[in-house]
């Protein structure tokens, strides 16, 4: 941790200002984005904020050159940052958003945006009055090197027109009755839906665009309050195929998440994971032989300045300080997760009337 938190890093070679971060939660997520965020040129992590006294005192005591704070109001009432990593439970995601802008303080919020459609709408109204910077969590799916690749596929016509679309989330994390803010609706906003499977939203929103609507159904095996399966059905415009989607964080046989894509064409099939990436074409295109090709995720590996969970990551955070400084929005800004919310939100209110939900856009 200590290694992570404070490393000394080469900084000021590149001529930029150092832009100072603060870290608000201090779970899982919010220690790998401060130490990835402490590892980038120009970049240090000069506070965080956790209400549980027992982290403050672990990092307080590893990391000294680091400001602990109980609250996050006098974090930003008290240091001049310019970029707020809000790694926090679902529900407090827009309300410290809204602070950050309001303080003009660039920020990235970890998925999803919020607990509610409406919810999500009042940071987008926020940000759209300020000139901060903001990046959704959704970027680390769109800085994944299998999901790209099978962006460029995409891109290139390889499989002809369109047939048949299908997609998957599954993960073995919740196998009984749990407890915690994650299974209070009105603390998540929803279960395997919205704290999970709204990475597969989002990768289905890049890919193909905005849906039309949607006819969902859920499922509670251990949960009560929120939903542990989904199945849907999501229609696209145009000349997309209609997606049949399935979705778990109970599925066995999954002790690591997996997002899947599968693309029918009639020139080819395209199948892209977070662990490898498929194109089996009838004929060679010119960009692509025929027949079956594999790309892995080492095959495509690129570096990065600093890996921790995964070059992704480090994309992340570096297409956010890189948009700061250039004082421009980012690919997976708060309106990108405001339209995955509504989405989301258009799932839960099929499921909620047995029925199709339109989504006005």
């Amino acid at each position: 941790m200590q290694r992570l938190i404070t490393s000394v890093t080469l900084r000021g070679l590149s001529g930029h200002r150092m832009l100072k971060i603060a870290t608000i939660g201090l779970g899982k997520m919010g220690i790998l984005h401060s130490g990835i965020m402490n590892s980038l040129h120009d970049c240090t992590v000069v506070a965080v904020a956790d209400p549980q006294p027992l982290v403050r005192k672990y990092f307080s005591q590893c990391c000294q050159n680091i400001t602990c704070y109980k609250d996050y109001h006098d974090l930003l009432e008290r240091e001049a940052v310019d970029i707020a990593v809000i790694a926090t439970p679902t529900f407090l995601h827009t309300e410290i958003g809204r602070e950050c802008a309001k303080a003009g303080v660039s920020f990235l919020v970890e998925k999803p945006l919020g607990i509610t459609t409406e919810d999500a709408w009042t940071l987008l109204e926020s940000v759209r009055g300020s000139k901060v910077s903001s990046e959704v969590g959704y970027a680390c799916v769109r800085f994944g090197s299998t999901f790209q690749k099978g962006y460029e596929i995409l891109q290139s016509s390889a499989l002809g027109n369109l047939r048949k679309l299908r997609a998957s989330a599954f993960v073995t994390q919740v196998t009984k009755p749990g407890n915690g803010w994650q299974f209070a609706r009105e603390k998540s906003g929803g279960g395997a839906l919205n704290n999970f499977a709204s990475h597969l939203i989002y990768l289905l929103y890049w890919y193909f665009g905005r849906p039309s609507n949607v006819v969902c159904r859920m499922d509670s095996t251990f949960s009560g309050d929120v939903e542990d399966s989904v199945n849907a059905t999501i229609h696209f415009n145009g000349e997309i195929p209609v997606a049949d989607l399935e979705a778990s964080w109970s599925a066995p046989g999954y002790p690591m998440p997996q997002l899947k894509v599968s693309v029918k064409g009639d020139k080819g099939e395209l199948t892209v994971t977070d662990y490898y990436v498929e194109l089996n074409l009838d004929r060679a295109d010119g960009q692509h032989p025929s027949g079956l090709t594999r790309f892995f995720r080492q095959d495509l590996w690129e570096g990065v300045e600093f890996s921790l969970g995964g070059p992704e990551y480090c994309r992340e955070d570096k297409h956010l300080t890189d948009s700061v400084r250039q004082n421009r929005s980012t690919i997976v800004d708060v309106q990108a997760g405001y339209e995955v919310q509504k989405i989301v939100g258009a799932m839960y209110e099929s499921n909620a009337m047995r029925g199709p939900s339109d989504i006005a856009w």
